[in-house]
């Protein structure tokens, strides 16, 4: 086959499925609904701060002119 080797066994075997608590292998902690939910919320006003922060000193600048 042109130098191209194929898989080994083990390479071909699929990882372990999801785990008896709910969780896959590789990933022991699961995100929630609500630690997504509130991070989103965080971010959400930290941009929104931002905003008005970028806007307070635009309008500042303005008044310079």
């Amino acid at each position: 086959m042109d130098g191209v080797k194929e898989p080994s066994a083990a390479a071909r075997r699929p990882g372990p499925g999801p785990q008896s608590d709910g969780t896959s292998a590789g990933h022991p902690t699961r995100v929630t609904c609500l630690e997504r939910c509130l991070v989103a919320d965080l971010l959400y006003a930290v941009l929104l701060i931002g905003v008005f922060v970028v806007l307070a000193l635009t309008l500042r600048g303005l008044e310079k002119l």
